[in-house]
């Protein structure tokens, strides 16, 4: 459902589940240049939570791995929150959960 509303935004799919030693992100896509990371939760009622320090500083890291191995060393990258209510299909994108300029 998160890909296919990615895809519907213009967003081009880059790789999905992808893994590193950090950990999993869960979407990677480009659109206007600007190369995105996505976390993706799924809930069954609600899908509103907070990112833990601790996550988002894994998503930052798995990011820089996967910048640096498929070149596009030091890119400007963002962290989108994608939620999915599935007991009533509702998606939230939330935008910049995480915003880097290097």
């Amino acid at each position: 459902m998160a890909k296919r509303y990615l895809q519907q935004k213009e967003y081009r799919i880059l790789h999905t589940n992808w893994t590193c030693h950090w950990g999993e992100i869960d979407i990677v896509a480009v659109k206007d240049n600007q190369i995105t990371f996505f976390e993706v939760k799924t809930r069954k009622k609600e899908v509103l939570e907070t990112i833990s320090h601790g996550k988002l500083k894994r998503l930052f890291r798995s990011a820089q791995i996967y910048l640096k191995k498929y070149g596009y060393g030091f890119s400007q990258f963002q962290v989108d929150f994608i939620g999915i209510t599935t007991e009533d299909g509702r998606l939230i994108h939330f935008e910049n959960v995480l915003e880097v300029r290097l």
